[in-house]
């Protein structure tokens, strides 16, 4: 997290470095307004509405977007799905506003690193000096006297506390844009229909992957099922046979029917809700989840999940599914797992990281998550925590939608 802030900062200096020209171009033409005749100060004012139509057309452009989402995802760390279709109006405006915000804070930035550290360095300074008064400009009134001695120690303290000061500012305004990413730079509608679509396609091809598993991977654990039971009415029936026999007999045809239920299991998960042979799993399900897993999952669930509509509802269990087998395959000891319904659904995962696997935490998997995430409007926060991994992902819950 320390490595966010300190890109959130440096996002944030871009955006004040990016104000610099503006600046620049404004106290130009001021000034040669101020100096000019009439007649020139009209081709003046026509030089500067054609530069300013420029430059909006420049913000404007389909690539800036493109290049917000990718800044804001290196320095922000914020999940933002690829640009869906740039030239849409709404993708540029989303990304106009972003510029505008940017430059905003990053004003605010600079004004705050002009003035807060220039009297932060003065005041810590203040006791090897051989002043008594602090001058604030050059005004008469602009003056503290502050004495000499231990009368003065105040003076670096405030000299330290206007430095904190400061920085916590420039904290603040990164973490306000991370908070401001996704809102400003998430998914137009646009978007979400070509984030939709290539949903589509691939839950197309993960039918096509089911199918195949069901004729190949299917048909042999059946055949190798069938001939085990067959073995075993066998062995069963002659006299003598070897119980060790029979053991490894029975053993096979228990794991062939644990291999076959799994296998459907797969399937329902790679199929759509409508092709698969169950129902649906929903919110209501996630405790067969929790049972079924290889670790030990500490389960807590609050509020009523009858009343999550049912697509969010079945989004939240393939959420849940994914965590926790995340958690199992890449972590250690138990999970920790709740779920929560209130104002919308809330998923809390977190367990011990192991040390081997952790740098395949953010994969395919996650990635997946996200999205399912945000197409409904919500965010999901990932990270280490000491040597624990945190996932947590909110959804808003609109109860008119079906």
């Amino acid at each position: 997290m320390r490595g966010v802030k300190i890109t959130s900062t440096i996002h944030v200096l871009l955006g004040a470095a990016l104000l610099l020209p503006f600046v620049l171009l404004v106290w130009v033409f001021g000034e040669s307004m101020r100096l000019a005749d009439t007649v020139n100060a009209a081709l003046l004012w026509v030089i500067a509405c054609a530069t300013a139509v420029v430059a909006m057309a420049v913000v404007l452009a389909p690539p800036v977007r493109q290049l917000e989402v990718a800044a804001a995802r290196l320095l922000l760390g914020t999940t933002l799905p690829d640009v869906g279709n740039p030239r849409s109006w709404s993708s540029r405006w989303r990304g106009f506003w972003w510029f505008v915000l940017n430059l905003a804070i990053g004003a605010a930035v600079i004004f705050a690193l002009l003035i807060g550290v220039p009297v932060a360095t003065g005041l810590l300074a203040f006791p090897f000096l051989d002043e008594t008064e602090l001058r604030f400009g050059a005004a008469d009134g602009a003056v503290i006297e502050a004495g000499g001695g231990w009368s003065a120690a105040w003076v670096p303290v405030a000299g330290v506390l206007v430095a904190v000061v400061t920085v916590l500012l420039v904290l603040a305004a990164g973490a306000l844009l991370h908070r401001a990413a996704p809102r400003i730079l998430g998914p137009t509608a646009a978007d979400q229909l070509v984030l939709a679509a290539s949903r589509e396609r691939e839950l197309a091809a993960q039918n096509e992957l089911a199918r195949e598993l069901h004729d190949s991977i299917g048909h042999a654990l059946t055949g190798i099922l069938m001939q085990a039971t067959a073995a075993g009415r066998v062995a069963d029936s002659g006299r003598g046979a070897d119980p060790l026999v029979r053991q490894a007999l029975a053993a096979i045809e228990s794991t062939g029917r644990g291999a076959l239920e799994e296998l459907d299991e797969v399937l329902g998960v790679l199929r759509t809700g409508g092709m698969g042979r169950t129902q649906p799993k929903t919110l209501a399900d996630v405790h067969e989840l929790a049972e079924r897993a290889s670790a030990t999952v500490d389960f807590n669930q609050r509020g009523d999940v009858a009343s999550v509509p049912l697509s969010i509802s079945r989004e939240s269990f393939r959420i849940v599914q994914e965590a926790l087998t995340n958690a199992t395959r890449y972590g250690t000891g138990w999970v920790s797992l709740e779920v929560a319904v209130e104002d919308g659904v809330a998923i809390f995962v977190r367990n011990r990281i192991s040390p081997a696997a952790a740098p395949s935490r953010d994969g395919n998997g996650l990635r997946g998550m996200r999205e399912r995430v945000l197409l409904l409007g919500g965010r999901v926060d990932a990270g280490q925590h000491d040597d624990e991994w945190h996932l947590q992902a909110r959804i808003p819950v609109d109860r008119r939608q079906p």
